[in-house]
């Protein structure tokens, strides 16, 4: 963890600001060390470079499975076979990001995959998961990555972090008494706008919300989200449109190559604050 991380961290409890507290420090990472709520005088542990700001005591499903030990996906190198220079999803988030200022946040960021994207501009990117084995893996593959330990629910940030904030296919996991809470608090932490990059398709016009559990690991009955769930436009549009400052919300769409050279689309979202 760079010290400079401490301009943006907060309190995930109450959003307040943390003294810092160096037990190794290596060059300019801090390698072990404790981070204290000024107002509460919770104290979260920097553990292996990962300020940790995460906890839940009433985990949801797709939480538990994340961070179950042995999950298929819970892997140092997830997702590391893709080039996000491929994928148009995300040039086209980090693109409206840099056009929107000098900072983002990649909500859900597993092995923060993007972040190649962000540096070769000199553009400030962090990211924030809540499973420490992904984030691990984000550290091998790019050690200077910034990454935080936390829940999109209670992102552990100060209000206004951030010039944008964005989440790319990460709702889907999300059963629909969460995904609200997170939409809030990633509006919550950005200055300018909250982008989404997610399954779908914009002009579905279905009211409800489709989301499903299948069976993933039996032996300890953890369910995992059926990867196709999503949320409407209208389930999105409604909880951004309620947040204050709201302006105005950009719907677009993304050509996504898929399997056998088959072409889909990624819906692109840009909630926009006054």
């Amino acid at each position: 963890m760079k010290q400079q991380l401490l301009e943006v961290l907060a309190c995930p409890d109450d959003h307040q600001p943390l003294t810092l507290n160096i037990s190794k420090q290596s060059g300019e990472e801090i390698e072990e060390g404790t981070l204290t709520c000024t107002s509460c005088n919770l104290v979260y542990q920097i553990k292996k470079k990962i300020p940790n700001l995460y906890y839940n005591e009433k985990q949801t499903i797709p939480e538990k499975w994340w961070e179950l030990s042995g999950a298929p996906l819970v892997d140092h190198n997830f997702m590391r076979g893709i080039d996000p220079h491929n994928q148009p999803i995300r040039t086209r988030i980090r693109d409206e990001a840099i056009a929107l200022g000098e900072s983002v946040l990649d909500v859900g960021c597993a092995t923060a995959i993007d972040y190649p994207l962000y540096k070769e501009k000199g553009f400030r990117y962090v990211g924030v998961d809540i499973t420490f084995a992904l984030l691990e893996g984000a550290l091998q593959n790019t050690p200077d990555v910034p990454v935080v330990r936390g829940d999109g629910a209670k992102l552990p940030f100060k209000d206004n972090s951030f010039s944008s904030v964005y989440c790319k296919d990460m709702l889907v996991h999300l059963p629909p008494d969460i995904y609200k809470q997170v939409l809030t608090e990633m509006w919550r932490v950005a200055r300018k706008a909250l982008m989404i990059g997610f399954f779908g398709n914009a002009v579905d016009t279905n009211k409800e919300c489709v989301y499903g559990l299948n069976p993933v690991n039996p032996k300890v009955g953890y369910n995992y989200p059926h990867w196709w769930s999503y949320y409407t436009r209208e389930a999105i549009e409604g909880v951004l449109s309620k947040q204050p400052d709201f302006d105005k919300l950009i719907i677009d769409h993304v050509d996504f190559e898929g399997h056998e050279n088959t072409v889909h689309k990624r819906t692109f979202y840009k909630a926009v604050k006054k």
